[in-house]
């Protein structure tokens, strides 16, 4: 890369977000991910990383991949469900992504992505496909064929978008363009898309899209037909009026013509698809006559901006979103062929930086037609509570150092605050479910659906904030920790786990009540310890190690397709290791004193044939490992768990403290 701007970005990416540990490729792919990705959702950094990014052998030349549901990324079978459930449609756009820190443009390499796209699609269609795909991106294609099976519910088929980013300059050379248009024209011919498009990103266009997400939504407009509200307490300005179509239509696309969904963050209300209001809408604007009168058939749209400057009819809005008129914006953006200057959108405009004036405008525009539950959340009392508890245990910290809960998306933005310091919604959800309700296996799925899911127990009124705290905190160590590359990677697909073993390690297994006293100093104890270095980093190795030796023991399970850290099967086996005397041998000092004691019985756990080992739950406690040469007298279809075994105990002879179990034979 010899682009010293897009160096800095990178640089300011990898420091603001805790991925300095990332070696200089991977972190160029997840500054790609994150930048390409949020002009679709904005996820956070965490989630992309954890779940978009493909790791290790077997990627299909996919560096990342982002599936979108109702423009929310979907993650499990049961997002999908969910969103059946509650909208009865899906809108879904498949997105990858090939990073290359190089400066060229390379056609091999193209053809190579464009290759393993196709290839993931035909691995969908169960055709054979020509590339084994690894195990991240098997479990994506198994969400992708749970799509398709859902098809009856889509209004138009999925859209599939590829982009081939590299740190160089674009320069339409037909080799290039070729493969790029080659890979375009087999994914059409698989006839499962509405819409296919190849696009090459270089260090100009990655910048360009970078700045912008990275500024806030900064627009001008001229916006001439207007009147001004009185003087309201708390409200800089606010305007109300007719905006020219054309200006709308700018307003709202990006630098490179696309809708900013990031306006819609504060929105409480998805795209509803062509329900029959949005199809009356749609007739309006296909016919000239009606276009002219929308300002009489519309009640048009609802923008709050926290800073905004007038000079005449230009108005320099910054920092904006529109929190009422969502269906309006996106149906006006689908006809934006049709809009002219002759089409007037209604339009207010309040200028205001005061969060609760923010919320009220958000609840009051909202209240003339449904909304679902979960989108007015985190404007309940609770979580502003909530915010506050954050701000008073943390007051005491160093500016840098302190946790912030963003109960509303880009809370923040101008706040100069690091987002490794900030614990969203979404995260403050799945961390207090996987820490304190002991369900971490939940954690991929839809913050809307969680909250439906665990309504009653998370958020509740009496509930003490505490655990929420102490969750959030928790997280953010977690996270900390695992950048310092002190656990191998595979450990970032854990963290909700490892968050539940903290704090059954540091307080105790039992949780108290969350509307009791006690849950308090519980919660704030795990606070104490986690904020001790020494401390800290022995409770951190701790659950790392009991959940490394209980995965060992899970194993893979023979038919399943999701793994162990989205398995309630492996939550429960962890619960086991805590509640039962910790059978997984995980404290060195124990198994020294452990010497064998002759003949046993006991019953098989899990024996794995590709793996040659196994475990066996002993009827005097605990388990113990065992090794296919000492199981072999058992044929391999009866090592099944379950099945009564005898055997004799002895020391492993390639690790002298541990026990393994010999001469295996059935009961």
């Amino acid at each position: 890369m010899n682009d010293l701007v897009l160096e800095g970005f990178v640089k300011n990416f990898a420091e603001a977000r805790g991925l300095s540990h990332l070696q200089s490729d991977e972190l160029f792919e997840a500054f790609v991910a994150a930048a390409i990705f949020r002009k679709y959702h904005q996820a956070d950094i965490t989630d992309i990383e954890d779940g978009a990014l493909i790791g290790g052998s077997g990627d299909g030349g996919l560096d990342a991949v982002a599936i979108l549901v109702n423009g929310r990324p979907a993650r499990t079978e049961e997002d999908v469900k969910f969103f059946v459930e509650n909208l009865r449609r899906l809108d879904v756009e498949f997105v990858f992504v090939q990073a290359k820190s190089s400066t060229s443009f390379r056609s091999a390499d193209i053809g190579n992505f464009t290759y393993g796209v196709e290839q993931f699609f035909a691995s969908v269609l169960s055709s054979e496909p020509r590339i084994g795909f690894n195990s991240q991106v098997q479990q994506l294609i198994n969400l992708t064929r749970d799509i398709y099976d859902q098809g009856i519910h889509m209004q138009e088929n999925p859209k599939c978008f590829l982009y081939y980013v590299t740190a160089g300059s674009w320069t339409e050379a037909p080799d290039p363009r070729g493969r790029l248009t080659d890979g375009e024209n087999r994914l059409r011919n698989l006839d499962i898309f509405s819409e296919v498009n190849a696009m090459p990103v270089d260090a100009d266009l990655l910048k360009a899209v970078y700045r912008e997400l990275e500024r806030g939504v900064v627009k001008e407009v001229e916006f001439n037909k207007t009147a001004v509200f009185p003087r309201i307490d708390e409200v800089d300005e606010a305007y109300i009026g007719l905006l020219r179509g054309d200006e709308f239509i700018r307003m709202i696309s990006t630098d490179d013509g696309d809708l900013n969904r990031e306006l819609f963050f504060d929105n409480v209300r998805d795209f509803q698809g062509h329900n029959p209001v949005n199809s009356e809408i749609n007739h309006t604007l296909a016919a000239s006559q009606l276009r002219r009168n929308f300002p009489l058939l519309n009640n048009g749209v609802t923008i709050v901006a926290r800073e905004l400057s007038r000079r005449g009819d230009i108005f320099r809005i910054s920092d904006f979103q529109i929190v009422n008129g969502c269906q309006t914006t996106h149906i006006l953006f689908q006809n934006k062929t049709k809009i002219d200057a002759d089409t007037f959108i209604p339009v207010k405009l309040v200028a205001t930086s005061d969060t609760q004036v923010i919320t009220e405008v958000i609840k009051a525009t909202n209240r003339q037609t449904a909304v679902h539950p979960e989108a007015l959340e985190s404007l309940t009392k609770f979580h502003k509570d909530l915010e506050d508890f954050y701000s008073i245990r943390e007051a005491d910290r160093d500016l840098p150092d302190r946790i912030h809960y963003e109960r509303r998306s880009k809370q923040y933005a101008r706040d100069n605050i690091s987002p490794k310091n900030i614990v969203t919604l979404t995260a403050q959800i799945k961390s207090y479910i996987g820490m304190f309700l002991n369900e971490p296996h939940s954690h991929p799925r839809y913050y809307g659906e969680l909250l439906r899911s665990y309504e009653g127990r998370i958020f509740a009124n009496d509930h003490k904030p505490a655990p929420y705290y102490a969750s959030g905190v928790a997280l953010q160590t977690i996270e900390n920790w695992l950048n310092s590359r002190q656990a191998d990677r595979e450990m970032r697909f854990y963290k909700y786990q490892l968050l539940m073993l903290l704090r059954a390690q540091i307080s105790g297994p039992h949780v108290p009540k969350p509307n009791s006293n006690v849950i308090s100093e519980y919660s704030l104890k795990i606070v104490d310890i986690l904020r001790d270095p020494e401390r800290r980093d022995k409770e951190c190795r701790r659950a790392a190690e009991l959940l490394r030796a209980t995965l060992d023991k899970f194993g893979t399970r023979r038919g399943e397709r999701n793994p162990p850290h989205r398995l309630r099967a492996f939550t429960e086996q962890l619960i086991k290791s805590i509640s039962h005397g910790h059978p997984v041998q995980t404290d060195r000092k124990r198994q020294k004193s452990v010497t064998p004691r002759g003949s046993e019985r006991g019953q098989i756990i899990w024996f794995d044939e590709w793996k040659n080992y196994g475990f066996i739950e002993r009827d005097s406690g605990g388990d113990i490992f065992v090794h296919e040469s000492q199981i072999n007298s058992i044929p391999w279809h009866l090592r099944l768990p379950g099945k009564r075994v005898q055997y004799e105990v002895v020391s492993n002879p390639k690790s002298p403290t541990m026990l393994m179990a010999s001469k295996v034979k059935l009961e």
